[in-house]
């Protein structure tokens, strides 16, 4: 290496000219000396983050919904959603066209837009939120693309989706039959 201007040594590096010793590392650093002796410090923290995201797995399955409604872009949903004020709660429905599903897992959302007093309202539902009451197909809709983000640009008749009948899925039997 270089020394530094001035004649010094140069601070980038702990080596002497064709010194054989670089500085903060050993050559057996890495290998444990006895069986009795402790892991080391990445066997360790390897271990912790294994057990944290079997727990945080486990979290997260406990916290989705079993019954996820069945609906697709470009379907008019009612979303019921849970509204607490004070010591009551009730239910307010939102209505509109389903322009956009993201993500997946406990983190999946949906993005509903409607008109209301000639203005586009849209709101982001986390599928899996307790605060999400229901979702509820009024009617489908026929499209052909996974987000629907042009019909921000279009008004009144523009925005009208051509609709598809679909088959209603069939209940589940219970397991006991």
């Amino acid at each position: 290496m270089h020394g530094s201007p001035r004649g010094g040594w140069s601070r980038r590096s702990c080596e002497r000219s064709s010194a054989v010793r670089i500085c903060g590392s050993s050559i057996n650093s890495n290998i444990r000396t006895s069986a009795t002796s402790r892991p080391t410090r990445a066997t360790r923290r390897r271990r912790s983050r294994t057990v944290s995201k079997e727990l945080l797995d486990k979290a997260v399955a406990a916290s989705m919904k079993k019954d996820v409604p069945a609906f697709q872009i470009g379907d008019t949903v009612n979303v019921s959603v849970r509204i607490i004020e004070g010591d009551r709660e009730r239910l307010q429905v939102f209505t509109g066209v389903v322009i956009a599903r993201k993500g997946s897992g406990i983190s999946e959302t949906f993005t509903v837009r409607r008109i209301v007093n000639n203005e586009g309202v849209e709101r982001v539902f986390p599928l899996h939120s307790p605060r999400v009451a229901s979702v509820e197909v009024v009617r489908g809709g026929k499209v052909r693309r996974a987000k629907l983000y042009y019909l921000r640009d279009r008004t009144g008749k523009a925005t009208r989706l051509r609709e598809v009948k679909r088959p209603a899925r069939p209940k589940a039997k219970p397991a006991d039959e």
